[in-house]
């Protein structure tokens, strides 16, 4: 009889479709929220280059401006494309941003739904794979992949090269070589975009493909797609570097690949695990871009956030595990469930390889692909994993729906402020509305992030940011028509932080303004300025 009662709840569909349709439908209205609306408290530098971007394409009239500095990593191509002809055509520019964000969202989601529902076939695991990803994961995940964007446009490119992967090697499929062809097109564009892909794409494929030579006979499917791979990751270096040798983008990182000592590698291990559970939700209740409701001001013993945080703990846990777990099972899974679990498995061995060997550790971000697809085994998961006694099942389904709500609650928590009752508004905006008050039109940062006063603004104001370590503009993520007199020669700013220590530029200031944090410091005009960092660097030579 208790047989009965398991395989009553696990095989009504009726009461689980319920449950999904209620959770994905309030997960996708967040979603569209968050995307549209919470996630302005959460912008940043980074996340409004690509509006700065747009619009200098739309000044210079050209897709690759030739003024335009250290455009770094072409990923944004995937979101500029929609944002320009919107701010063209009149759109203001934040909301330019969103559309192009949630077209990306939407486009991810359908790869997710091509993954589970054409190649693996499993309705279960696409139901679980989607409330699980749609949920957010934590505030930094969702601020990644939906908000911020940049690590959505990576994951969407690494699950479609997947996919193509996938049916390019299907034996029933009969558009192979259509598959193959648009395989290598897109790898070798984003290779020439970004060296990253390589990386992401390029090399864990190549190391499934040897898995299954390995495994099984040679056949002439997996030497095509991995000479394939080889020409395109080629093609795309040469236009790599033609573009380099244009200016139009640099990838030059001041990076060692090799540990100098034990103490290195052991602090990258730490930091790389402290930045795995920031990922998961349990170390730190906010978003990079959000600087307030951080984790020890917050955390307390007798708070709630102590047993969620200690659930999303586990949460971290067990998604590190999986993998490990259904590597056990690889040979009762479908083709592509395979291919699924093998090319996550050596991306993961891959990405800790160059986070443990050099100082990418600083750059948490390289973990968040990874975490994507590790979520995307959570069907396999289910499926392999709980197959002898049903009531695991259910408890593996309770432990999802428990993650799904952890995840919103830290989200929702991360963009409303519960005790105000109303929105979080951006670090930044107090003090973006504060210049554009007091008519201060363009200036510089000192220590602090700079293209975001531009957007917060709608274009008012405009700041670049002077390096902290030389006398002079940081030319970065900017175009250089922006810089000097001929660009702005009227009263200028410069904000740093009210602790900062006092500049020696700061001899020539007119006056200055205290503001929350801030320390505003007029200048007569930004002739007189730039002339003063000159000479400053002319004394520290």
């Amino acid at each position: 009889m208790e047989i009965k009662k398991e395989n009553f709840l696990l095989k009504n569909n009726k009461y689980k479709n319920v449950i999904y349709w209620i959770l994905l439908s309030v997960l996708l209205l967040h979603l569209v929220f968050y995307i549209f609306v919470g996630f302005k408290a959460f912008m940043n530098g980074d996340s409004t280059f690509f509006i700065d971007y747009s619009v200098e394409q739309i000044q210079s009239g050209k897709v690759f401006p030739e003024n335009w500095v250290h455009a770094n990593d072409f990923w944004i191509y995937s979101l500029i494309p929609i944002m320009t002809p919107l701010i063209k055509l009149g759109c203001e520019v934040v909301l330019s941003r969103q559309i192009a964000a949630f077209i990306q969202s939407v486009l991810l989601v359908l790869l997710i739904i091509d993954l589970f529902g054409r190649e693996i076939k499993d309705k279960t695991g696409l139901k679980i794979a989607l409330v699980l990803i749609v949920s957010g994961i934590s505030g930094q995940f969702i601020f990644e992949i939906f908000g911020d964007a940049t690590y959505g446009t990576i994951a969407f490119y690494m699950l479609l090269e997947v996919l193509l992967f996938m049916k390019a090697l299907n034996d029933e499929s009969k558009h192979r070589k259509l598959f193959l062809s648009f395989f290598g097109i897109i790898l070798a564009l984003i290779t020439t975009c970004s060296l990253r892909f390589p990386i992401y794409i390029g090399a864990p494929l190549i190391a499934v493909l040897l898995y299954l030579i390995y495994n099984n006979k040679i056949k002439k499917e997996y030497i095509i797609i991995m000479l394939t791979i080889v020409f395109s990751i080629l093609v795309g270096y040469i236009g790599h570097k033609y573009l380099e040798s244009k200016y139009i983008l640099n990838t030059t990182y001041d990076t060692n690949y090799i540990v100098e000592d034990s103490n290195m590698l052991q602090t990258n291990l730490s930091k790389m695990m402290f930045d795995f559970l920031t990922l998961c939700g349990s170390t730190n209740l906010n978003t990079r871009g959000l600087q307030i409701l951080q984790y020890n001001d917050e955390i307390i013993v007798s708070s709630p956030y102590v047993v969620l945080t200690f659930f999303r703990f586990i949460f971290a846990l067990v998604t590190l595990i999986i993998p490990f777990l259904l590597l056990k099972h690889i040979k009762e899974m479908k083709q592509s469930e395979k291919y699924l679990l093998l090319y996550t498995v050596f991306l993961m061995i891959i990405i800790v390889f160059f986070l443990l060997l050099g100082n990418l550790a600083r750059w948490f971000r390289y973990i968040t692909p990874v975490l994507f697809f590790m979520i995307l085994l959570y069907p396999l998961c289910y499926r392999y994993l709980f197959s002898v006694e049903n009531k695991r099942k259910i408890l593996f389904l309770i432990y999802i729906i428990l993650c799904v709500i952890t995840s919103l609650y830290f989200v929702i928590t991360a963009s409303f402020d519960f005790k105000e009752f109303k929105l979080r508004e951006n670090y930044y905006q107090h003090l973006t509305n504060f210049l554009c008050s007091v008519n201060l039109e363009y200036g510089y940062t000192y220590g602090i992030g700079a293209n975001i006063f531009y957007t917060l603004s709608q274009g008012q104001t405009r700041a670049l940011q002077i390096d902290t370590k030389k006398s002079e503009v940081r030319e970065w993520l900017c175009s250089k028509d922006w810089i000097g007199t001929d660009y702005y020669n009227g009263k200028v700013y410069l904000i740093k932080e009210k602790n900062a220590t006092r500049l020696p530029v700061e001899t020539v200031a007119l006056r200055s303004y205290d503001f929350d944090n801030f320390k505003i410091i007029i200048f007569r005009s930004n002739e007189v300025f730039l002339d003063k960092l000159k000479e400053l660097k002319g004394d520290d030579e």
